[in-house]
């Protein structure tokens, strides 16, 4: 093996490994940035302020999952596709002409196929969050309570209850603090006293489960949006098919003028002695070609059998030969071509 075939060898397995880390590192992002801004969003908590049970419902809720999702998805799509470019480089079938290097229309089809599914998140997202939804609403009166109709009420429960329950538990640990003189016997007191006044304060009030359906605006809202990405979609996708259409087409225009056969050098006459060889050649470009020489006559040519080379040979001619012709019909998928007339002479 040459130092070049050396050198190529190691140029081709650095890029392989290159290839395969940077992969990795792709998938990895994936990942990592998802996570980051579900982190990030935790952490902002502590600048906008809210308690921990808001902040928990709302990273949770769809609009910040299906957004992570969506985020995820793009980026893992382009760890695939770096990996799919680093198989076909590896097993010598990529193509450099072409995007990645994958086959011809691979990253559009893949481009279309992303915006699909992406239209098809956001349609399942929207019209879930268009049904009907479950809303607490708290601190109502019974008269309030009862003016909800009740299909409309999931459940309904008195805020009363759990505070007295909880008074009462904390006076009862405040009362066994004071029994045994403990220093945090007052503290006890307060807190207990305070939930009392709480529990006081809530005295025929309830909170309620209530179903609510979406808004006239939400939902127009949420049809223009659709309809939008919808005509997106369908125009992207079109111009991809249509696109590829349009080239496989004028691949198929551009073939038979370039793949017909042309003949590059036509076949000449030929003088030789009574008992030589005499032999005629022709020399043609183009795909697939299939050669048939033939005889020819005042009446046409007539194919000779046998004579399906681009050299037609005659052993051993005789002085009865001279003035025959012939010429050679050259043949292949995208046309036919026949060469001039070459005459034996025979001395």
């Amino acid at each position: 093996m040459t130092n070049n075939d050396n050198n190529k060898s190691s140029t081709g397995e650095k890029s392989f490994w290159f290839g395969l880390s940077y992969s990795g590192i792709a998938a990895l992002t994936a990942i990592l940035i998802p996570l980051a801004l579900w982190f990030g969003l935790r952490a902002g908590r502590k600048w906008l302020g809210g308690t921990e049970e808001t902040y928990t419902e709302a990273l949770t809720g769809a609009p910040v999952m299906v957004t992570l999702v969506v985020i995820a998805g793009v980026i893992g799509l382009l760890a695939v596709l770096m990996m799919t470019a680093l198989a076909f480089s590896a097993v010598r079938l990529s193509d450099r002409s072409q995007a990645l290097g994958l086959p011809e229309g691979s990253v559009r089809a893949v481009i279309a196929l992303s915006l699909i599914v992406i239209f098809v998140i956001t349609v399942v997202f929207l019209f879930g969050n268009l049904g009907t939804q479950l809303n607490q609403i708290q601190h109502l009166t019974l008269a309030q309570t009862n003016a909800i109709p009740g299909n409309l009420i999931a459940n309904k429960r008195s805020e009363e209850e759990p505070k007295k329950k909880e008074a009462a538990d904390l006076q009862r640990k405040a009362d066994d603090l004071k029994a045994k003189g403990s220093r945090d016997a007052a503290k006890a007191q307060e807190e207990a006293t305070a939930a009392a006044n709480e529990a006081d304060a809530a005295k025929g009030l309830y909170t309620v489960d209530r179903y609510v359906g979406p808004s006239r605006g939400s939902e127009d809202l949420a049809k223009q949006v659709i309809t939008t990405i919808s005509t997106l979609v369908v125009s992207i996708s079109a111009f991809y098919f249509g696109s590829s259409k349009a080239i496989s087409a004028a691949k198929k225009a551009e073939t038979p003028s370039s793949s017909s056969p042309a003949i590059t050098k036509q076949p000449t006459d030929v003088s030789v002695s009574a008992g030589d060889a005499a032999e005629f050649s022709v020399v043609a470009t183009g795909a697939n070609l299939s050669y048939q020489w033939q005889e020819v006559t005042e009446s046409g040519g007539t194919p000779i059998p046998g004579a399906t080379d681009n050299t037609y040979r005659l052993p051993a001619v005789k002085t009865s030969d001279t003035g025959r012709k012939f010429s050679c019909k050259i043949t292949n998928p995208a046309g036919t071509v026949t060469s001039t007339v070459a005459q034996l002479t025979v001395a």
